[in-house]
């Protein structure tokens, strides 16, 4: 072969190499603004998980019946799985993978937490029936209708598992009922048991999250915070599960406080996805732990302040700032040793700056339900402090942040 004939030929199989190259990056775009243009019905998925994993981890700890324990450890071992895997399939298109409560999920999450024994277990379980029905019917039609092919593709592998999960909910739930099992679904025709999904730890978002392999996280305590006495009688407010109204003027303090109590709630929101993060990027094991630390410690804490804006007549949908956003977007730059320092960094920082606005601000708030609240939260944040320095240290991070002692 000439020397000419042989360059032609390389030269055209590298217009051949080049354009495959170019066809191969422009269908992973297109596949990543199918992704993305899935968005809303992946937060959905991703929310729903989450609550399947923290109701499930409530009902492990407060259940007397053993198969509500089993379904409820269940949960948390299946659904874990599955937000694994929506999780991954996000971070492989560049999309968010933001799980936030709706206004239902956080009410329904509360009203579950005021109650015990038979009572828990029957509301338990008619939710989970209700819930994996809702969940069939979404993977279903919104699912299946998905614009992204391996958004559908992951509706398939789930509905399987959730099919077994409506099935289990319906024995379980006539079971503790006295009556006969049942097991059926109008839109779906029964399937066969879905394997166990891994025992693996919680990769992932947001409220009440843990690996499934240990103890279920403390939950938040319900007992009503007891206002400050008032000469007043004036409107009060009592929600379900409280022991004693609270008065109007304290009302008005709670709401006086309440650009306080919004920032708190981003700030524990912003946890949670950090630790989501650290969950799944750590290359340390101890700082995976901790990430995963963090999405259970700050959910709890998180819960325990939505509670109490409901019962002071007060409704918050925590969401993240733009400080917040670049925070998060930095690190999910960064991977394997880097990532442990910035994510230990920014952790240290994060709360001596939490513990240092609890005692300036929240100390100072004028609700006496704000500053009770400030004062339980404040020694986790002290734990969570002390243990990332700690932490930061074997990994090189900037463990330099300190606390500043407040006057109050």
């Amino acid at each position: 072969m000439s020397i000419r004939r042989l360059m032609a030929t390389l030269a055209g199989g590298l217009a051949i190499a080049t354009g495959a190259g170019q066809m191969s990056s422009l269908q992973a775009q297109n596949a990543s603004a199918d992704f993305k243009a899935d968005n809303a019905f992946v937060s959905q998925v991703a929310a729903g998980n989450l609550m399947e994993v923290h109701l499930g981890q409530l009902a492990a700890s407060k259940a007397q019946t053993p198969a509500v324990k089993d379904f409820g450890n269940r949960m948390v071992s299946d659904h874990t799985s599955l937000q694994q895997l929506w999780m991954a399939a996000a971070r492989k298109n560049g999309a968010p993978f933001n799980a936030r409560y709706t206004t239902e999920q956080q009410q329904e999450i509360l009203q579950l937490n005021r109650l015990s024994g038979t009572q828990f277990e029957q509301a338990y379980m008619d939710l989970m029936v209700q819930d994996h029905q809702k969940d069939l019917n979404a993977f279903q039609t919104q699912g299946r209708a998905a614009r992204s092919s391996e958004v559908r593709d992951l509706v398939e592998r789930a509905i399987p598992t959730l099919q077994y999960h409506y099935n289990l909910a319906t024995q379980v739930r006539s079971q503790i009922n006295g009556g006969a099992a049942v097991a059926t679904n109008p839109s779906q025709p029964a399937q066969q048991p879905a394997p166990a999904g891994q025992q693996s730890p919680w990769e992932n978002v947001k409220p009440g999250s843990t690996q499934p392999t240990t103890q279920p996280a403390q939950q938040p305590t319900t007992t009503a915070q007891q206002p400050t006495t008032t000469a007043t009688p004036t409107t009060a407010v009592q929600t379900p599960g409280q022991s004693s109204a609270i008065s109007a003027e304290e009302i008005g303090f709670f709401k006086q406080d309440a650009k306080f109590i919004r920032e708190v709630a981003a700030d524990h929101m912003l946890e949670q996805q950090l630790g989501e993060l650290a969950a799944t990027k750590a290359e340390n094991p101890s700082v995976k732990q901790y990430g995963r630390k963090m999405v259970t410690d700050h959910t709890m804490m998180q819960e325990k302040w939505i509670s109490m804006t409901t019962r002071n007549g007060m409704t918050i949908t925590p969401g993240i700032g733009k400080n917040h956003k670049a925070k998060l977007t930095k690190l999910q730059k960064k991977s394997g040793k880097a990532f442990d320092k910035e994510y230990m960094t920014l952790e240290v920082r994060n709360h001596r700056d939490y513990i240092n606005y609890f005692q300036r601000e929240g100390m100072g708030a004028r609700s006496s339900a704000v500053r009770d609240m400030t004062r339980r939260d404040t020694p986790m944040l002290m734990e969570h402090f002390n243990l990332g320095k700690q932490l930061g240290a074997q990994v090189n991070a900037d463990v330099s942040a300190e606390i500043r002692t407040s006057s109050r």
